[in-house]
């Protein structure tokens, strides 16, 4: 298994177009570290997208909007107060799809 870090979004995309075989991102609270221990999968590639910036931050837009980066967790979700306050159904959701 080869492990990969990039550094941006484009970068990630240009790993995943010339990977061969199984490939897998790890992002947020994935379920990917669980395929992996039960030997459901075994990606040739996985690609970590956590260190990518913007990647793990929840920020309110000036419009009143939330950018999710993708890489957060339902975990850090449930966290964040403001967001739990302007978005409680999607923080619910978080919780009932997401694994601890």
């Amino acid at each position: 298994m080869r492990y990969h870090t990039p550094q941006s979004f484009e970068d990630a995309a240009a790993i995943a177009a010339r990977a061969e075989g199984v490939t897998r991102y790890l992002a947020g609270g994935t379920d990917v570290l669980v395929q992996l221990r039960s030997d459901l999968v075994t990606p040739d590639d996985l690609i970590d997208v956590k260190h990518i910036p913007g990647a793990r931050e929840i920020t309110r837009r000036d419009d009143g909007g939330w950018d999710i980066g993708v890489a957060v967790s339902g975990a850090e979700m449930r966290e964040h107060d403001a967001l739990g306050r302007d978005w409680p159904g999607l923080v619910e959701a978080m919780d009932l799809i997401g694994s601890t």
